[in-house]
């Protein structure tokens, strides 16, 4: 048998010596006297003796028995742990490692140099020592999403001690409502079977900075239905260092047209912002960060030179953003596929500080030759000539794409007629100047056009007086679009354009110009949108506020590759005189340039992902292999996403079965994971608590035990333990069977020692008050 307080046991046992001692020193001899009547006493006691010396006896084996369940009580007796009740069940500990992207941070304990996660992993440890022959242990690491190492619980300490020690820092959240649901449902399957009544402590190991333990989210209830279940944690950490890092790199052109050649001095210098946040302790204080963004170029990691700009933080602040210029084309080795294809990633660095992992964010991009933009309209022969008022929307369209020879984007005629897959996939983007033309079943081969990344610009049929199309273009795309059937004009016969741009990124490039462009715009006839578009990007607006150039999402059956892509532009007025004076303004090529450039650049997908999650890959592959890292390379499913999440931070190659890369895909630190602002301990029991069913705020000890969630004392681990049999439900019955023996004995011993005795009429003799009577 073991017991919770062994030193308190073994003194109350000691004590069962004290009767004794007494009861041999009353029995010391002495030197008789001899009186007269000591004759009939010696016969009387001779008479009695068996009796006296069994009730002598019954009195001191009651006294040493009230001291021995005293000191019993005292000590607590873990009868389940020593296999005595509860058909040999001990202990269960849980062990969950905060092994997420903030506990990589240094300088957040006693030694600067240690992690938050080594100092977990030694705190783990040290509880795990403190367990007996009958405990069990189990083992989930936090890094999101919530791996479960050890599930169920196993016996062999010393294996999940090294499982401990070979953990190592993700670059993804904390996940512990995930691992809170996941214990839940476990606990709740083995409530029923042989492990019922079992006592499980689940012990939580993190310093729960703010990007480990966001409190503000409460935590799953999923413990509070399961009995005798407790939660344990380490302290929250009571310092940090400062952490800044890189929440993103927007490079303003999404994709990067070269031209013919695709030589460096034919693009220039293209602007890239990168987005940078900062928290701890230093925010108070000014700072200095240096930023390095370069190019990584080719099939390998090597880093093309880039350049290197400081931001200067102002006291206080906390986000923060520099534009650098780089040349997104330099080191190209021209490997281009079919359409002149080379990707390449941009690379954006800052100085080492408290967590690394964040200190490095990669961003692909694709550099072309140029753009492939199919018109699908009425075919015209020869070269555009006659009046200007006989020019076609398509027309029109394909002078604003190709202004002239050197413009980026080359031009492909699509009849209405003949739309099939192989034409939709030999171009980027698809232009439906003639949308009446298409019938409904190339709707079907379009809406798959745009699942697979392609950008479609719809404009209103010119000469159609009842627009039918609309309700094919909304129903196969998805879309939650109702186009009006019937064009619209104006009160006044005209309406401008709202100079108030909307905050959509397609005109990035042209918002500081766009007041000055949109003025001119006159607008006679239009084809609303009457359904709400709330969900919508409205880019462009008329005065009166109607939805004029509208970007929308499609929808899609099932996430192929779990990146948005594909994308559909509306502009509810045809570029034709009897609608508008659009394409005799300056606003007319900058705005089919930057829908096509930046429209496409958003449609084809951003191929970055956030660790912890699982990845989707270009088209066509099937495999992600690492980049610059000695790793085996990662199988898709056949939706084309990895089969297990990400949990580390790093560049992938997306290989088809060919063995030829289709790309590249980046995945980044999860930037609210490496917040390391501190946090009130009492807040953070309290967050616990509510896990396990208990409001982890009332009355306890200045540890807070007796009700809700406790932190370990890290100088005694093992007290954790001693919180659980806080409530034993045998030290009470032991206390109270020794009060009951206590009364019996009193009792005992004023009966055997006759001071109660039975009188009769006349009064007690001598020898029956002394209970010597015959």
């Amino acid at each position: 048998m073991t017991f919770l307080h062994t030193a308190l046991f073994a003194a109350g046992a000691a004590c069962v010596a004290i009767p004794i001692l007494i009861h041999l020193l009353l029995r010391q001899r002495r030197k008789p006297i001899r009186w007269g009547a000591m004759r009939f006493l010696i016969e009387a006691y001779k008479k009695q003796r068996r009796k006296l010396k069994l009730q002598q006896l019954i009195l001191l084996a009651t006294r040493c028995l009230i001291v021995f369940l005293v000191a019993m009580a005292l000590g607590r007796p873990l009868l389940e742990q020593a296999g005595l009740l509860g058909a040999g069940q001990g202990t269960t500990l849980y062990v969950l490692v905060d092994n997420g992207l903030a506990s990589s941070a240094r300088g957040t304990g006693e030694s600067g140099d240690s992690s938050g996660l080594e100092q977990s992993k030694q705190a783990a440890r040290d509880l795990l020592r403190e367990l007996g022959p009958g405990d069990r242990a189990g083992l989930i690491a936090l890094g999101g999403p919530a791996e479960p190492v050890v599930i169920p619980a196993s016996a062999d300490l010393s294996a999940i001690a090294s499982l401990i020690d070979g953990l190592e820092p993700t670059a993804s959240a904390t996940d512990l409502s995930g691992a809170l649901d996941l214990l839940g449902a476990h606990l709740a399957s083995e409530a029923e079977g042989e492990s019922a009544g079992a006592r499980v402590v689940i012990a939580v190991m993190s310093e729960f900075l703010l990007g480990s333990a966001d409190i503000s989210r409460p935590l799953p209830e999923s413990l509070a239905q399961i009995p005798n279940v407790s939660l344990v944690a380490m302290e929250p950490a009571s310092a940090s260092g400062t952490n800044v890092q890189i929440v993103g790199v927007e490079p303003l052109n999404q994709v990067v047209l070269t031209g013919t050649g695709g030589s460096s001095a034919s693009v220039g210098r293209e602007n890239v912002r990168v987005r940078l946040r900062r928290s701890g302790p230093g925010v108070s204080d000014a700072q200095v960060t240096q930023v390095r963004l370069r190019v990584s170029g080719g099939r390998d990691s090597r880093l093309l030179p880039g350049m290197q700009v400081v931001y200067r933080w102002q006291p206080g602040e906390t986000e923060g953003a520099v534009t650098v210029q780089i040349d997104p084309a330099s080191g190209s080795d021209n490997e281009s596929g079919a359409r002149s294809l080379d990707q390449r990633v941009l690379v954006a660095e800052i100085d080492r500080d408290t967590v690394d992992a964040d200190n490095t964010f990669r961003r692909p991009i694709d550099v072309r030759e140029a753009l492939r933009v199919g018109v699908i309209a009425r075919r015209r022969f020869g070269s555009v000539g006659g009046a200007i008022e006989d020019l076609q929307p398509g027309d029109w369209l394909r002078l604003a794409l190709r202004p002239s020879f050197a413009a980026p984007i080359d031009v492909v005629e699509i009849d209405p007629g003949s739309i099939d897959a192989p034409t939709l996939a030999s171009v980027d983007v698809a232009f439906a100047a003639s949308p009446e033309l298409i019938r409904e079943t190339d709707w079907t081969r379009i809406a798959e056009f745009v699942e697979r990344g392609g950008l479609l610009i719809v404009t209103p049929a010119p000469e159609a007086p009842v627009q039918l199309w609309s309700d094919a273009m909304s129903r196969e795309l998805g879309l939650d679009w109702r186009i009006a059937r019937e064009a619209q004009s104006p009160d006044g016969g005209s309406i401008g354009i709202d100079p108030r741009a909307g905050d959509s990124a397609l005109l990035t490039l042209i918002r500081a110009e766009i007041e000055d462009l949109v003025r001119p715009v006159a607008v006679e006839r239009y084809l609303p949108i009457e359904s709400d578009v709330r969900e919508a990007d409205v880019v462009l607006r008329l005065a009166d506020g109607t939805p004029w150039l509208v970007v929308g999402e499609p929808a899609r059956a099932d996430d192929t590759s779990g990146v948005d892509r594909g994308l559909v532009v509306y502009l509810a007025s045809a570029p034709q005189w009897r609608w508008t004076n659009l394409q005799a303004t300056s606003l007319m090529v900058p705005l089919v340039q930057e829908l096509a450039r930046q429209g496409f650049g958003r449609a084809s997908g951003d191929w970055t992902s956030v660790a912890g999650r699982r990845i989707g890959a270009p088209e066509r592959a099937t495999q992600l292999a690492p980049v610059g890292v000695e790793q085996a390379p990662v199988d898709l499913d056949g939706s084309g996403r990895t089969m297990s999440p990400i949990r580390s931070a790093g560049l992938w190659e997306a290989i088809d079965e060919a063995g030829r890369v289709r790309g590249f895909v980046a995945v980044n630190a999860d930037d609210q994971a490496s917040r390391v602002q501190i946090q009130d301990p009492s807040s953070v029991r309290a967050w616990l608590s509510a896990a396990i069913g208990q409001a982890g705020s009332g009355a306890g000890d200045a540890n807070g035990a007796g009700s809700g969630a406790t932190f370990l004392d890290p100088d005694e681990p093992g007290a954790v333990f001693s919180a659980e049999q806080a409530d034993s439900p045998l030290s009470v019955p032991l206390l109270i069977a020794a009060l009951m023996l206590a009364l019996a004995e009193v009792f005992m011993a004023r009966w055997f020692s006759h001071a109660i005795a039975e009188r009769s009429e006349g009064g007690p003799s001598l020898t029956e008050s002394m209970g010597l009577a015959p």
